[in-house]
């Protein structure tokens, strides 16, 4: 399982990674198409799950971020 906001943590690094001529542009498009063949199974978060996130967040003084992924364990019993 993963949170939907490792996609985008992912894609983030190939332009980086595109700047400093580690990759390619062709050489990014196919590693996102690789990982898509992992079968990741991605969770979706709706409005409740982020008021559960931010009730968290507050309590335990973490970032929302952090507590995204808190809350998510909890939601597959991880």
């Amino acid at each position: 399982m993963c949170a939907a906001p490792l996609f985008y943590e992912v894609t983030t690094v190939i332009p980086k990674s595109m700047l400093t001529g580690t990759l390619t542009f062709n050489d990014g498009i196919e590693a996102l198409k690789v990982l898509g063949n992992l079968g990741l199974n991605a969770q979706t978060i709706n409005w409740i799950d982020l008021a559960e996130i931010l009730h968290i967040a507050t309590i335990t003084k973490l970032t929302i971020y952090d507590s995204a992924y808190l809350h998510l364990s909890k939601k597959v019993n991880a």
